[in-house]
């Protein structure tokens, strides 16, 4: 890493592991910012500059704790650099996770006046910035500044700067007091931190929480939020099992939820994570493992559709009707205080089947994004599980184009074969003959050996 020395302001390299104590600055970014380039420039002509000004002041700072080192992200990355500025977003956690003290710099925020510390720095617009949010968890110290490089000190309201900050940005006080690590907490409360935050460019809303998962992904500035962000999802199913992943839902009077009528299981933004806390995974005796395949989500759920004794159910292969499908977590009730579990709805391909590992999977969409279905632990015992496999957009269009281009050669093939019967009947007619017959390619016969149920496959 390139560090700063905070007398000569000339720069050194280091290994991170290797580095010196140093102060590590947190801050959004303005106009007028100094880059690497112009740091190794001439001095005069970004001395007036406000970016100047504040890496100054930072490192006046950082001196007056006999810290002879500083890093800032605007002027230690060299960002002509696509390896560099690639290598220094996968590490950035690590910088602040490293660094001595962390200081919090709000430059729209003046000490003074009879406003409490957290009326004084709640509105902050730091607080709303997505890289921020890291910056903010993963120092062990932090320091908070106003626009004049003045102390707030919370503790004139009888409160810590942990307390403070805590209150304000909605994150557990035991994260930043060090009790707790991220890892601690589910994949899905994670997200819910990052929900009303915001970036100046797309991809860095996913990029931004690679520490937060402990993962690492290569940056393509270009690709796309919603392609960052399946990314990042990921690369967190490699490292983990919770299926919290796929807790979260939209408001109904959300304007991005006309996009979600139906879909996969992974969500487009942390936005969809907005309501997604006070989840638990289950134990690891229950937990099963999921993967994304190149034809869909490879997932085992708990079907707790609510059965309709005097019906016989459809064949696992044929059913049509919404599942209700229970993710491996739970939900404290807020109202009771009692555990739940949690489903999703998710609706059948019609006349879609995959085999994967020899099994033929029945393949659904999510559908009904801004509900969730709490299930009470009574009713999910003895409820069975099955595999499946949801089907993200990408795969959904594959699978059309291929059941499309079947059909197609359904017709040619069947057609010239029984020119009296589509005389007689019509094409539709010989069809539904054919799909009676099991002679449609759509609809796989049930797999020999294995047991059908209205509730998917009984594994």
């Amino acid at each position: 890493m390139r560090l700063l020395h905070t007398t000569t302001l000339e720069f050194y390299e280091f290994d991170v592991s290797r580095a010196p104590w140093f102060a590590i600055l947190s801050h959004t970014w303005g106009t007028q910012e100094v880059t690497f380039d112009d740091m190794c420039g001439k001095r005069a002509a970004i001395e007036n500059r406000k970016g100047f000004r504040k890496i100054v002041g930072f490192c006046e700072k950082a001196r007056e704790a006999d810290l002879e080192y500083g890093w800032v992200d605007t002027c230690c990355i060299d960002k002509r650099n696509s390896t560099e500025l690639s290598e220094a977003i996968n590490s950035m956690y690590r910088y602040y996770a490293r660094a001595y003290e962390c200081y919090i710099y709000l430059s729209d925020v003046q000490v003074g006046g009879d406003e409490s510390t957290l009326e004084l720095i709640r509105d902050s617009k730091w607080f709303t910035r997505g890289w921020t949010l890291q910056e903010l968890i993963a120092p062990t110290r932090r320091r908070l500044f106003d626009a004049n490089w003045d102390p707030i000190t919370p503790e004139k309201d009888g409160v810590g700067i942990d307390e403070s900050l805590s209150f304000a940005v909605g994150v557990p006080l035991d994260l930043l007091t060090g009790n707790k690590l991220p890892s601690d907490y589910c994949v899905a409360e994670r997200m819910s931190w990052a929900a009303k935050r915001e970036t100046t460019r797309e991809e860095d809303m996913a990029y931004c929480l690679l520490g937060l998962f402990d993962v690492h992904m290569v940056a393509i500035y270009g690709e796309g939020g919603k392609k960052a962000f399946r990314r990042l999802q990921m690369e967190i199913m490699q490292t983990c099992s919770d299926q919290t992943l796929f807790a979260w839902r939209r408001a109904e009077g959300d304007v991005i939820y006309q996009h979600y009528r139906i879909g996969g299981m992974l969500a487009h933004s942390p936005a969809d994570f907005e309501r997604s806390r006070g989840l638990s995974i289950w134990g690891p005796r229950y937990l099963a493992p999921f993967s994304m395949t190149n034809v869909g989500l490879h997932v085992r759920l708990v079907d707790v559709t609510p059965k309709t004794p005097e019906l016989d159910p459809p064949p696992w292969w044929m059913r049509k009707e919404t599942v209700t499908a229970m993710i491996q977590c739970d939900i404290k009730d807020e109202a009771t205080g009692q555990w739940q579990g949690l489903a999703v709805y998710l609706e059948p391909v019609n006349n879609t089947a995959v085999r994967i590992n020899g099994s033929f999977l029945k393949a659904y969409r999510r559908t009904n994004y801004a509900k969730w279905h709490p299930v009470p632990l009574a009713v999910s015992n003895g409820a069975p599980f099955f595999d499946l496999l949801v089907l993200e957009d990408e795969h959904y269009a594959l699978v059309i184009r291929g059941r499309d281009a079947d059909r197609s050669r359904f017709k040619t093939e069947f057609t010239s074969s029984n020119p009296e019967i589509c005389e007689r009947d019509g094409f539709e007619s010989a069809r539904a003959k054919g799909e009676d017959e099991s002679l449609s390619p759509g609809v796989p016969p049930p797999p020999a050996g294995i047991a059908s149920s209205s509730s998917g496959l009984n594994i």
